[in-house]
Order: C-alpha cells, then structure tokens, then sequence
C-alpha cells in the first residue's frame, strides 16, 4: 500500500482541500490511541460529518480506488468565493448569478445541492494515514502494505 499512499499523496500535493498525511504509530503511540487507532495500516478521514476522531475507510488500497474515494467524497472542487478550483464555465456561471443578487444564487446552489446532509461538497480535512513501519525495512519512515 505504500506506493499507492505515495502516488495519491503526490497527486493531491498541490491541494488546497485535501491533505494526505502519514503517522508512524509506533513513535505516536498516544495520538494513534486518540484516534482509536489499533491495527495497522488504518486509513482515517475527516469531514464535518464525521466525529472528531475521524471515520475509517475501508475501501480498496490501490492507487485508483484511494483516489476515487478522495474525489468523489473529500475534495471540494469549486469555491465560488473565491473562484479556486472553478473552471471558467463555473466562474462564468458564479457571476452571472451574482448579478442577479445573492438570493439567485442562494436559490440556484440549493437547487443542485444533495438532500442529504452529508454532502460531498462540504470543506474537508485531511485524510490519513495511520501506519506501523515494517520491521524489516531499515528505514525509520517505511510503512506497511
């Protein structure tokens, strides 16, 4: 799982909603502990709708399931604040609906927003991973597969 956590911590490097991060558990045996953290690897994200200790994802451990996960649930794609993120068709769109007034654009964004309250396009934090080094690599930062 290593190579895949690296890859998808490369691709999302640049992120300005999602960070990928590792916690090696057998130097941060208490934070792990915070985190109920218990067997290794253990993959954690956070959102607002999740506790504050996170939820476990229990998905696939490739490449492409890991980063199907980070963009189909926690990365935010357009800040219509700000534009970040937003392709020109979306910015064309956010001030069009600006100069018809906040409630055009209220009323437009509740229209295409899911019903249910765990949205995907809420902000996210980071997701990580909690893992234990192999005892067989040299390396104090190596993780398990």
């Amino acid at each position: 799982m290593k190579p895949a956590w690296d890859q998808l911590s490369e691709e999302f490097a640049d992120s300005s909603s999602v960070v990928v991060a590792d916690v090696d558990c057998t130097v941060e045996t208490e934070l792990c502990s915070d985190y109920d953290v218990s067997g290794y690897p253990t993959i954690k994200y956070f959102t607002p709708e999740t506790d504050e200790k996170g939820d476990s994802y229990n998905g696939g451990r490739d490449f492409d399931a890991l980063k199907a996960h980070v963009v189909d649930n926690l990365e935010v794609k357009c800040q219509a604040d700000s534009g970040e993120g937003c392709t020109d068709k979306e910015k064309g769109y956010i001030e069009k609906m600006k100069a018809k007034g906040a409630f055009a654009l209220l009323s437009a964004a509740a229209d295409t927003m899911p019903t249910s309250p765990c949205s995907p396009h809420s902000f996210h934090l980071p997701l990580v991973s909690l893992q234990v080094p192999m005892t067989s690599r040299s390396s104090s930062t190596g993780w398990t597969a």
